[in-house]
């Protein structure tokens, strides 16, 4: 199995502000990132209540991953993802924002 890991360099953003991903790949080589908006306040079309949309105001970046030994904190494990011809892999980091007061 191929293993990606990441983390922010901030848990929280200002509307405009950057955030930095770091990514470890257990297999190094080209990926592309994309950012995902999850669930918007009430609208609720999918079965499991989360909305996926990809951010057109951020353009994907094209990255080379490279291994970087990191300790995992809370992570998921996909069974079967070595299975699938790299070009059809994809990852997402589900993120739980909150109002900051």
């Amino acid at each position: 199995m191929t293993d990606v890991v990441g983390y922010l360099d901030r848990w929280t953003a200002q509307p405009g502000g950057r955030v930095a991903v770091h990514l470890s790949s257990a297999m190094p080589g080209a990926a592309t990132v994309t950012l995902i908006r999850l669930g918007r306040g009430e609208h609720r079309d999918e079965p499991d209540g989360i909305v996926f949309e990809a951010v057109d105001s951020v353009p994907a970046q094209a990255v080379t991953l490279r291994h970087q030994p990191v300790d995992a904190g809370s992570y998921a494990q996909v069974e079967g993802l070595a299975d699938l011809p790299l070009a059809d892999a994809s990852l997402a980091v589900l993120v739980q924002p909150w109002l900051v007061s």
